[in-house]
């Protein structure tokens, strides 16, 4: 148990009704909010893929398409970086759509559990519901942020690709 998690705890043991009731509502309330980053985040990184996906394809198919022999200067090297960054930006949006153990309150209640905490008295119950709910949050907060840091280097990755690519294009341009 975590010192957040104490703290709740005892918060909720010595409010009066009315303040518990706010906090199960607070609670849900940010639980809710955190579902929705996740959603935010996964479809982020779902768009970062699709777009290095596509880079990826169109700038390896540019280049197949071109005649002259690709020896050693600004254009392979900016060329190849620009490939590895949108593969790179490809795996850091997919490992921030990997699937996660999310957590729900009192999703793994069993029947016997679920009647235990309704022969409770409704202050017991509804502190039941906070540290529930505060247990879930901290978890799936932690979750979202380590969703946003891989989403974050997707998305550098994918900045550094495009500037790679237009050296690319700016190199073969002008034949450097």
């Amino acid at each position: 148990m975590t010192n957040i998690q104490k703290d709740i705890k005892e918060i909720s043991s010595e409010v009066n009704p009315e303040t518990l009731n706010v906090m199960v509502d607070l609670f849900k309330d940010s639980f809710s909010i955190e579902e929705s980053r996740k959603d935010t985040l996964e479809s982020k990184a779902s768009m970062v893929l699709g777009f290095s996906g596509i880079i990826v394809g169109l700038v390896t198919g540019l280049v197949s398409q071109e005649n002259s022999p690709i020896g050693l200067n600004v254009y392979t090297f900016a060329f190849i970086g620009s490939i590895l960054c949108f593969t790179l930006s490809g795996l850091f949006a997919l490992l921030t759509v990997k699937l996660k153990n999310f957590m729900q309150p009192f999703a793994t209640l069993t029947p016997e559990q679920i009647d235990e905490l309704l022969s409770k008295e409704e202050t017991d119950i509804k502190n039941e519901i906070v540290k529930n709910y505060s247990d879930s949050l901290l978890n799936n907060q932690v979750l979202n942020n380590q969703k946003a840091s891989k989403l974050n280097f997707a998305f550098y990755s994918a900045t550094l690709g495009i500037f790679l690519t237009l050296v690319t294009a700016i190199t073969a341009a002008l034949g450097i």
